[in-house]
């Protein structure tokens, strides 16, 4: 068995055998110390026993309620029972863990009154935690990678993983000091991870609506979907905690206009890597905003035969990053940009799939011989395919460019991401934000073929 000091199970004992009156959950009426925390994970764990729910399964955390989620994740931890927050192909039969009765085709438990820790003596609870058989290094938990599909490929993170993803981001919850507002729901993968890396980092988990968050003192930190972020910058929050976002894309201009209500902004790379963690950080300085990254290993980006590539897919360390599917990574100077997935214009359906147009244009004007590039859905009637105006250096081979470019998209994304043609062009028709006008260059397409421009029905769309 793996050294007990490296699992989820221990790392919790130690904060709340170190502090067990220090507040764990503060709910707006009623407050979990770490104290009742241990009892109740210690409680769940002697029922789980009770109910037959062993290694051989897997408990699926669906619970709306973080008094139920979070004691139901540690007593998991406890067993060593794998968890799941969603739907996936895991191994093992499923039992849920649920606040009320949902129509399902698995196990349930359902809590009642009866999983009070009141209703075991503090022997059995002692004993519980005492006999912890969790392994360290064995998958634990299970989460599907969400696309544009519904729920990909479900990956899963040992306990020491966990772990060592809690040491990485140290930092952004402040220790034992950390007050963490978490707005994401408990029972996704986000909502446990965070609300379990500040009890790991013995902080306080404040489960207060984001309306009453501007009025709360002793905030430390946020993590939150953008939108609620935004909520909470243009609120205003005066202690000007840390920001932690869960999103893979943000405009500078998005960070600066969160800037004017956090202190720092952090998005952290973890949706489902094989265990490091890449953090990358924004905050205000004298000649505007300033970024660092962060890296718990070596990241580099590589193309579909491994080789070091401007985009393509990350590599952490010795293994490959498994990102949400479409997504890719591009180097701008000493940083890393995700790009994906696609909304609005820039969302692109070709053979069924949904590419991020913006991802495109970047791999074609990564190429050399390329100044800049636009790729937009080809707008003529019965086309299934994409098309791509290019901006070419002076006096460059076009062919060997246009190859180049082919094989870049076609590396990084797949055959359908390839354009059918890319067309010289002198200037790119933009829109009043900047950003490339796609149904424009569409237009351009259907009056130099002699279609009507009402047919551009095909235009890029989600």
């Amino acid at each position: 068995m793996s050294d007990a000091k490296h699992t989820v199970a221990e790392r919790f004992l130690e904060a709340a055998t170190a502090r067990p009156d220090h507040p764990a959950l503060v709910f707006p009426d009623v407050t979990f110390t770490y104290g009742n925390l241990r009892d109740l994970a210690a409680t769940f764990a002697l029922r789980f026993t009770e109910a037959g729910l062993d290694r051989s399964k897997t408990l699926r955390i669906v619970s709306e309620d973080p008094a139920v989620a979070l004691p139901a994740l540690l007593a998991a931890a406890l067993l060593g029972v794998p968890v799941s927050t969603g739907p996936g192909e895991e191994a093992g039969a499923q039992v849920a863990i649920v606040t009320r009765a949902l129509p399902a085709e698995m196990p349930q438990i359902l809590v009642d009154l009866s999983f009070s820790p009141a209703n075991f003596d503090q022997e059995r609870k002692t004993e519980a935690w005492m006999s912890r058989s969790a392994d360290a290094n064995e998958p634990w938990f299970h989460s599907p990678s969400p696309s544009e599909a519904g729920p990909g490929p479900v990956f899963g993170l040992s306990q020491a993983e966990i772990v060592a993803r809690t040491d990485a981001v140290a930092s952004i919850l402040s220790g034992d000091a950390a007050r963490l507002a978490v707005l994401f729901p408990p029972a996704s993968y986000h909502g446990l991870t965070r609300r379990l890396a500040a009890l790991l980092a013995g902080g306080t988990v404040l489960e207060l609506p984001a309306s009453q968050l501007p009025d709360a003192r002793g905030v430390t930190g946020v993590c939150a979907p953008v939108t609620a972020a935004s909520f909470l910058a243009s609120a205003g929050m005066p202690e000007g905690p840390v920001c932690e976002l869960a999103g893979l894309r943000l405009s500078r201009d998005e960070t600066a206009s969160l800037l004017r209500g956090f202190r720092q902004v952090s998005l952290v790379l973890d949706l489902a890597e094989t265990g490091p963690v890449l953090v990358t950080t924004a905050a205000n300085a004298p000649g505007g905003v300033e970024t660092a990254q962060t890296l718990l290993q070596t990241v580099e980006i590589v193309d579909s035969s491994g080789a070091p590539a401007m985009i393509g897919r990350l590599r952490i360390g010795d293994a490959d990053c498994a990102i949400r599917p479409g997504i890719v990574a591009r180097r701008i100077d000493d940083a890393l940009e995700l790009l994906g997935p696609a909304t609005g214009t820039d969302a692109l359906k070709v053979e069924d799939r949904v590419l991020d147009a913006a991802v495109i244009d970047a791999l074609i004007a990564s190429t050399e011989g390329v100044v800049a590039a636009v790729a937009f859905a080809n707008p003529k009637p019965g086309h299934d395919d994409l098309l791509a105006l290019v901006i070419f250096e002076e006096g460059v081979n076009r062919y060997q460019v246009v190859a180049r470019a082919e094989q870049a998209c076609r590396d990084a994304l797949g055959a359908a991401a390839v354009p059918a043609r890319m067309r010289p062009i002198s200037e790119i028709p933009l829109r009043a934000d900047g950003a490339p006008d796609r149904a424009a260059c569409a237009e351009m397409i259907l009056r130099a073929a002699g279609e009507p421009a009402a047919n551009t029905a095909r235009a890029p769309h989600a």
